[in-house]
């Protein structure tokens, strides 16, 4: 019975495509995972390159369960939690995340939020407090889009992300201030001559002050776990 279980097993595995998956890619958001996500088609080809940005796969997925994959399925990419039994799943995987730093993450996508999505309920907040002096007053509403209770949701993205899985058991993780230094690291470690395409980028810190000790210990608990890693 056990070897008829295996047998079964292994067949579910080649239906669904798990067993080719040697790579988990975590995209954590305005981390350069658009740009990373083009890199990759271009070395291994789109077919070989699964999404995960839709809410109910990212969900599932982030729970440690399993979706159907199309065969020939390399590599996993998207804004997918890392969780233990992913790797119950696709025991041939390795993880790799990107890291921003904290303070510089949180200015771009405060920029994105005001720039693209201005439909999210996250945009009404700021907007109700600032009205039409949003990009007047860029540094004030930084500062509230820091410490908002209905906004810290987005800004502890490593606290979020690294909760199941901590960032010293990934098997790569890139600095998005040496992206071309660490593409060719990583482009070693996969294997493939991945190009470097520059997707979906905001300015990494312009029209910050150059003192941001402020917000430096507004994000204090994301610098701690990323602390080693850039």
């Amino acid at each position: 019975m056990n070897l008829l279980s295996n047998i079964l097993k292994i067949l579910k595995l080649k239906s669904d495509g798990r067993s080719s998956v040697n790579w988990l890619s975590h995209h954590i958001p305005k981390t350069a995972g658009t740009s990373l996500k083009l890199g990759y088609v271009s070395a291994f080809g789109n077919n070989a390159v699964k999404y995960l940005y839709a809410p109910d796969e990212v969900k599932v997925i982030g729970r440690g369960e399993s979706i159907l994959l199309p065969y020939g399925t390399q590599i996993l990419h998207g804004h997918f939690h890392a969780h233990p039994e992913q790797i119950e799943l696709y025991p041939n995987a390795k993880r790799i995340v990107w890291v921003r730093d904290p303070v510089e993450r949180a200015w771009s996508l405060l920029g994105h939020l005001i720039a693209v999505q201005q439909f999210k309920h996250e945009y009404r907040i700021i907007q109700e407090e600032f009205g039409d002096n949003i990009e007047k007053q860029k540094l004030d509403v930084f500062e509230f889009f820091l410490t908002h209770p209905e906004l810290q949701h987005l800004n502890r993205p490593y606290q979020n992300h690294f909760s199941k899985v901590p960032i010293s058991d990934f098997d790569f993780v890139g600095r998005t201030h040496c992206y071309a230094e660490d593409l060719k690291r990583l482009s070693k470690e996969m294997g493939a001559d991945i190009p470097l395409l520059q997707k979906n980028v905001r300015s990494s810190g312009q029209g910050l002050p150059e003192n941001r000790e402020l917000y430096q210990r507004l994000l204090k608990k994301e610098y701690s776990i990323i602390d080693g890693f850039m």
